[in-house]
């Protein structure tokens, strides 16, 4: 710490990027873990985005706001958010349920 103190007094802005971490480093009981799940599509050649997707990149699910991002070859699906769940294990409930909202907004079946 005394080093990163020295560190500080030499510049102007100090960005703390410790993510949870700074709860213990810095003692702020302030920060708390969260909790997002991510659902990765991968899309086949020659695949592009809908517009109707691109239009539309969030929208409201059952199980709250849901998002989709295109990155090249895939679609990123998001959109749970729990509070002090710090667990890093796979939810397959909470990845299907992010899949069945996209499909349910964008009229699609799964396949």
């Amino acid at each position: 710490m005394a080093e990163v103190q020295a560190r500080a007094a030499e510049n102007a802005v100090i960005f703390n990027a410790t993510g949870i971490g700074a709860r213990d480093l810095l003692n702020d009981r302030e920060v708390y873990p969260t909790r997002g799940d991510l659902v990765y599509v991968r899309a086949h050649a020659g695949f592009e985005v809908p517009f109707e997707i691109m239009q539309h990149m969030a929208f409201y699910g059952e199980a709250g706001t849901h998002y989709a991002f295109p990155r090249h070859g895939e679609l990123v699906l998001g959109g749970s958010f729990v509070e002090g769940d710090s667990s890093l294990e796979i939810r397959r409930d909470a990845c299907e349920e992010i899949l069945a909202s996209f499909n349910r907004f964008y009229g699609l079946k799964a396949k």
